[in-house]
């Protein structure tokens, strides 16, 4: 596919000429089926764009482009809109990569009116600061690859680790997000390594002495996740000093230090804490995709309630814990027959499943 042209806003969209649209597609005598192949979009997608008045994100006009073998501008039905002022805050630091899976049939997705208003509506449910730039969609279910502001992406993930009962989380659940993942990047294998050394006791610890982080000389480590925890206590509660205060401090310590996390290592571990109740539990692991999947769904914990009434799923239980990957970081973690880290629960954790099993 074509590099997007940097002039191009990736949130905004831009009407495209539904008219030059079919009338290259009747040139190379295709059918609408086949551009739609090419172009890696749904049949609904090319009819709804034919008729005319739609606009369209940056990446699907590329795609249709490309497909048609003609420049982008030949298929704008207008002018560009301005960049500059596609977000409110310019000086806010953006990242890309965060995939949304919905349970929506791509098939029957429209990519120009109904992408549009589903990621309005995506945003609208989030309270989102500023535009998401779509820098992707897939087929399958539908798949997007998004670029939105870090405060936005903290939020998206916060809504979908909700309850269930929660209007931010109901709001992602009627809009079909079913998934988000994390595109791989080296600060996710940093970050994943810092968690690997990290025991849920030393979020908790007041000092790092204290911590057990300070018996393998790791204050790097202490200082990235009581920072990133600070962080997420101020954004829940603006305005409170307490955590104000806790924060600077941290701050302060780790800069004279000379260990104060990189800002890209903060924001994942501020995703990764907003996700605690499973992300420390299963071990962020990088799946064959390469990318870091945060959540799924389909995956519901149960509560001591239903587990003590006997309404127990045991295989459910069991793929959430996900023993074999943990031996697997055990061994990786054994060098020259000297065990660097431990995992003493795993034996004990599959008698416990044996005995649910019966």
């Amino acid at each position: 596919m074509e590099t997007m042209n940097p002039t191009l806003p990736k949130g905004r969209t831009i009407p495209i000429n539904g008219d030059a649209v079919r009338t290259r597609r009747c040139e190379l005598c295709w059918d609408v089926g086949a551009l739609a192949h090419k172009a890696g979009y749904s049949i609904k997608t090319i009819e709804n764009i034919e008729k005319g008045g739609k606009r369209v994100y940056a990446i699907t006009l590329f795609g249709i482009a490309n497909a048609l073998d003609v420049n982008f501008a030949v298929l704008v039905a207008g002018p560009i809109p301005s960049q500059d002022d596609s977000d409110p805050n310019p000086q806010s630091r953006r990242v890309s990569g965060v995939i949304v899976h919905f349970t929506l049939n791509f098939d029957h997705v429209d990519a120009s009116d109904q992408l549009i208003s589903l990621m309005k509506n995506l945003a609208d449910a989030i309270g989102a600061t500023a535009e998401f730039g779509v820098l992707s969609v897939k087929q399958g279910s539908l798949v997007v690859t998004l670029e939105m502001s870090e405060e936005d992406a903290l939020k998206l993930v916060s809504a979908f680790g909700d309850g269930e009962s929660t209007p931010r989380r109901r709001k992602l659940d009627e809009l079909g997000v079913s998934r988000i993942e994390l595109a791989w990047t080296p600060e996710l294998l940093r970050v994943k390594e810092a968690l690997g050394e990290l025991n849920r006791s030393d979020l908790e610890a007041n000092t790092y002495e204290e911590s057990h982080l300070h018996s393998i000389n790791r204050k790097d480590v202490w200082y990235l996740w009581k920072i990133a925890k600070a962080q997420n206590a101020m954004t829940d509660a603006p305005g409170h000093d307490e955590s104000a205060k806790a924060f600077h401090r941290l701050a302060a310590d780790a800069s004279t230090e000379g260990l104060l996390p990189k800002d890209d290592d903060l924001f994942i571990a501020r995703l990764l804490l907003s996700q605690s109740p499973l992300v420390l539990l299963n071990m962020p692991r990088v799946d064959r995709g390469g990318s870091l999947s945060i959540f799924h769904r389909a995956v519901k914990t149960e509560t001591p309630r239903e587990m003590a009434a006997g309404s127990i799923d045991t295989e459910r239980i069991s793929s959430m814990i996900d023993l074999d990957q943990i031996e697997h970081d055990q061994q990786q973690a054994t060098k020259g027959g000297k065990v660097t880290r431990s995992f003493p629960f795993i034996d004990a954790i599959r008698r416990f499943l044996k005995r649910l099993k019966g």
